[in-house]
């Protein structure tokens, strides 16, 4: 059984067509980048798979169980991990009060401090445990939210754009972070830096107009002549 299974997916806002029948689907321990010109529907796409838009036509399936018209939060309960392009973080709290809260809704004593110990030496932010979250740089900011989401054990992380303004070390570090994730929970990144993406490596599901354009490892779908005319901004053929 898939982890997440899209079967027609379709999005119309009016008379314009985000989604044309999308299908796609991820199994558990895998991770897949899925990246696309401005304007080519990953961003409606990611917003269909966690409850931000009910979609004009299909379905999409967590484990089986339909989760078209459900709102997010009802989503995230069943097991789906959300990090959107802007951190969502507590900004008076500390990195690690931030963390807790997180961690409160699955455990409690001795194993929610062993567990805050284990996320913030794996999100790498242990140093800067005790410090506003409002205060941080943004790349930990990020960090920060991550460990949120993945402090709730999710067996589907769901990232959009999730090294959008981070400097090159910070996305290095991180892509290594997805990867180790994606030994213990399906992750699928949308993305649009090709660097960040080589990085994460594995497969990439590429996004044109409002279509799955190709579906391969990283190696061929960056040197596929379709996908480099869509990103200079010609029709692909």
């Amino acid at each position: 059984m898939s982890m997440i299974e899209v079967s027609g997916l379709g999005m119309r806002f009016g008379g314009v067509v985000a989604l044309e029948s999308v299908s796609f689907a991820i199994g558990t321990n895998q991770h897949c980048c899925v990246i696309g010109p401005n304007g080519a529907g990953k961003s409606t796409f990611f917003k269909c798979l966690t409850g931000q838009l009910r979609p004009s036509d299909g379905d999409v399936r967590f484990k089986g169980r339909s989760i078209r018209g459900l709102h997010p939060h009802e989503i995230a309960r069943m097991g789906i991990g959300i990090k959107t392009q802007v951190p969502n973080v507590f900004d008076g709290l500390t990195a690690t009060e931030n963390i807790q809260i997180a961690l409160r809704r699955v455990c409690s004593g001795a194993k929610l401090s062993s567990r805050l110990d284990e996320i913030l030496e794996t999100m790498h932010v242990a140093e800067i445990r005790n410090k506003l979250v409002g205060k941080l740089a943004h790349g930990h900011r990020q960090l920060v939210e991550l460990g949120m989401v993945v402090a709730q054990d999710p067996d589907l992380i769901l990232l959009d754009e999730p090294a959008a303004g981070m400097t090159k070390p910070e996305s290095t570090r991180l892509a290594v972070l997805i990867k180790e994730l994606a030994k213990k929970h399906a992750v699928i990144v949308v993305e649009h830096d090709m660097h960040f993406v080589r990085l994460i490596g594995g497969r990439v599901t590429v996004f044109n107009r409002g279509e799955v354009l190709m579906d391969d490892h990283v190696d061929l779908v960056l040197s596929d002549q379709r996908v480099k005319n869509v990103y200079l901004g010609k029709q692909a053929t």
